[in-house]
């Protein structure tokens, strides 16, 4: 809370007297363009929204402790504990936890460096209540695989760490609290904690199957999945946005390099490679389409791009290896981390996707599992 005050005063005491006094002059030279300079004042308001929102939610909750239970996390292990939250429980409340591995670094350089963050594992699930008169205690645990990086010295310019988030949704100011947690290769189980998160089902929440994360249909000849085109469209938008941007900057650059030559021309083909192959791949995941048809013996796998056949191919079950699940895209919007997995069949050296866009780490499991029992009958 101090800290976003602290950097909303700072940013609205340089910007908002910065804005007022330009104004004038460009109202009197006309220079329209330069308005753009109001642009910063809307970005401190935001910033003082931002402020005022977590004062509201200190006011309301206060200091929330955690302790881990097992200490620290255990990658190999488990990640569990308990949370205090000093407010009287509603029966309707759900108190959503997701945990996470984040890998932080540099990007860019000179004045342009900024810390980014990129999600390399993500789970998700509920706490389980237990109410008191005036607070809420809250019990997490997850299970951690053995192949994740463990936190990492913060004094490094990149580095690992595991952040937990606790959100809910109430009357008024909604909770969040993030926590950033030590986890560690030590293998530990929870020792007062018996069950899991994934898998817990508060009242009002339906319980997650494979099948209700997959787009299956159950035919006479087995069951289909069909990935349509557009299934994704704004993030294939996004995509050609940003690659656009980019081919852009490569054309301008070009034009540039003309009268000034050197380092301008391969300036210009870097951006221009990497903008036609955001474009390229954004137009790709747009208009592609899969089929996967499952008859008891043997997997029917079709990947189409608009009317054209990329890959026909069958399958027997006898010729897949493995079912697995890798991450297939990570975005960070407004410190929220959210993760896509794709689910693999491995063939002949090859994976052949069989799923999409599933969000957490357990429900990768699921579907993995699902496709397993039904590739093993």
């Amino acid at each position: 809370m101090v800290a976003a005050w602290g950097i909303s005063l700072f940013w609205n005491a340089i910007s908002f007297p910065a804005a007022i006094a330009a104004l004038p002059e460009i109202m009197e030279k006309q220079e329209y363009k330069a308005l753009a300079v109001l642009v910063f004042p809307l970005i401190g308001l935001g910033l003082l929204y931002w402020a005022i929102k977590k004062t509201l939610q200190w006011r309301r909750f206060g200091f929330t402790p955690l302790t881990m239970d097992p200490y620290p996390g255990s990658i190999a292990g488990q990640v569990g504990g308990h949370i205090r939250i000093n407010c009287t429980y509603q029966p309707q409340q759900i108190f959503k936890i997701t945990l996470a591995c984040v890998y932080s670094y540099i990007s860019g350089s000179g004045k342009n460096r900024s810390r980014k963050e990129d999600a390399k594992w993500l789970d998700e699930g509920y706490a389980r209540v237990n109410p008191g008169a005036s607070s809420i205690d809250l019990s997490f645990c997850f299970d951690v695989p053995d192949n994740l990086p463990a936190s990492d010295d913060k004094t490094q310019e990149s580095y690992h760490l595991w952040r937990l988030t606790l959100e809910c949704e109430m009357e008024g100011v909604d909770l969040n609290r993030n926590f950033e947690i030590p986890v560690y290769q030590t293998g530990q189980q929870s020792a007062h904690i018996s069950f899991k998160s994934s898998e817990l089902l508060p009242a009002g929440v339906e319980k997650i199957t494979a099948e209700s994360l997959l787009p299956l249909q159950h035919t006479g000849s087995g069951k289909t999945l069909y990935y349509p085109m557009l299934r994704n469209p704004w993030s294939s938008i996004a995509g050609v946005a940003f690659g656009g941007i980019f081919s852009a900057v490569g054309v301008f650059l070009w034009q540039q390099a003309k009268t000034e030559g050197g380092m301008l021309y391969f300036m210009a083909s870097v951006f221009g490679l990497i903008g036609f192959s955001v474009v390229l791949a954004g137009i790709y995941s747009a208009f592609n389409s899969l089929q996967i048809k499952l008859d008891g013996l043997s997997l029917h796998y079709r990947r189409r791009f608009l009317v054209f056949t990329l890959v026909d191919k069958t399958i027997p079950y006898t010729d897949i290896t493995r079912i697995g699940s890798r991450q297939s895209s990570s975005r960070n919007t407004s410190g929220k981390h959210r993760i896509a997995y794709k689910i693999f069949a491995l063939a002949g050296g090859k994976r052949y996707t069989l799923a999409e866009s599933i969000t957490s780490a357990s429900k990768g499991d699921l579907v993995v599992a699902y496709f397993e029992k039904e590739m093993t009958r």
